[in-house]
């Protein structure tokens, strides 16, 4: 198995490009557009974030260059996805409905059964629920659009929030428990659909904590079906900055049910 890359392993321009998320780290896996050119590189985005993952997360580097791809991207958490520039590192996906999203599939979804909550108090009560067995502290109960972090579980039918709920009081209603990716950043890329039909977004992050984006594009074509650039659905801590979508038959951005984030310098234009 390849072994970590150092700085002192990537270009002098990459360097600069990169150096605010690699003065205190080292990169794990470097891509490049060609053949393999050092040990630990890759040519397959996907590969060198699967192997990144199996190290237990660190960071992902890009070189400059087109990346054209007909399968979806996955990310995990704990992982830095970097460009060398965002307007010459850009991943094309060549067929429709293909995008970079979270991988999902270990996340928790549980909503069996129905909760009572009252205004100002941190007690949760529920009714044919099995909450010892499903869930955990530091799961999220989402109600409403709102999230509340889950301080303990108690029984099945009782757990705790880490702070006082501040919604209206309500018996009997439905409601979701929820774990999350976390960690994940993305820097210096351009994400591009050049033509087709999809109704897919560029980039989709659902269920993230502490997702942070700089200087990412999403750009398409003539694409003939709705359509978004970035979306963003129940995440944590979202920090956007300095990103551009543009020319989605949909919204440039998409947030839902997202709480705690920061957008500074963002741009849509001809969504």
């Amino acid at each position: 198995m390849p072994g970590r890359i150092s700085q002192r392993d990537i270009l002098p321009s990459s360097i600069k490009r990169a150096q605010k998320f690699l003065s205190q780290e080292t990169v794990d896996a470097i891509v490049t557009p060609s053949t393999k050119s050092a040990e630990g590189s890759h040519t397959d985005i996907q590969e060198a974030l699967d192997y990144v993952n199996s190290l237990g997360g660190g960071t992902v580097f890009v070189k400059k260059g087109t990346y054209r791809t007909n399968s979806h991207i996955i990310l995990h958490s704990n992982i830095n996805l970097i460009g060398e520039d965002a307007a010459s590192t850009i991943i094309d996906f060549v067929q429709n409905n293909i995008q970079i999203y979270l991988d999902d599939s270990s996340l928790i979804h549980y909503n069996t059964g129905t909760l009572t909550l009252t205004n100002g108090s941190p007690t949760v009560s529920g009714s044919s629920t099995a909450w010892l067995t499903k869930i955990s502290a530091g799961n999220y109960l989402e109600l409403r659009g709102a999230l509340y972090e889950i301080l303990s579980v108690d029984s099945d039918t009782s757990l705790t929030l880490k702070e006082n709920y501040n919604g209206v009081t309500v018996s009997n209603v439905s409601y979701r428990i929820m774990s999350f990716l976390e960690n994940i950043g993305i820097e210096d890329l351009t994400f591009r659909r050049l033509s087709g039909s999809s109704n897919t977004s560029m980039l989709y992050i659902n269920q993230g904590k502490n997702v942070f984006l700089h200087n990412v594009i999403s750009k398409s074509t003539t694409v003939t079906q709705a359509t978004n650039g970035l979306r963003f659905l129940r995440c944590i801590g979202l920090r956007l900055n300095n990103c551009q979508s543009l020319n989605h038959s949909a919204n440039g951005f998409q947030i839902d049910n997202c709480t705690s984030g920061i957008i500074s310098n963002c741009f849509a234009y001809n969504n």
